[in-house]
């Protein structure tokens, strides 16, 4: 879940702070991933900034970078010695 050079204690510490989304989170994630879903990408214009951590193993930085194929609008940033609880690695 975290980099290896990300101590345990920050680990323990999302952990803590972790509160489960509501429903539609996840529904939204689930339809997400189907491919025949992406179509509401062809019209998207706003802005985004996606960042990952390069050792995230849930949501790996070569698929975030895949998502410019659909969105060339929005820009990536990955983090190096980071994983997928980036705010908690990095700070």
């Amino acid at each position: 879940m975290a980099s290896k050079k990300t101590s345990v204690a920050k680990v323990r510490e999302a952990l803590a702070d972790n509160t489960l989304p509501p429903l539609e989170f996840y529904l939204g994630l689930k339809t997400f991933r189907k491919r025949e879903s992406w179509d509401w990408m062809k019209d998207y214009q706003a802005k985004m900034l996606i960042i990952g951590g390069r050792e995230d193993k849930r949501i790996r930085a070569r698929n975030l970078r895949k998502i410019n194929s659909f969105l060339p609008q929005i820009k990536i940033e990955i983090v190096q010695n980071a994983g997928h609880i980036l705010p908690y690695e990095v700070w």
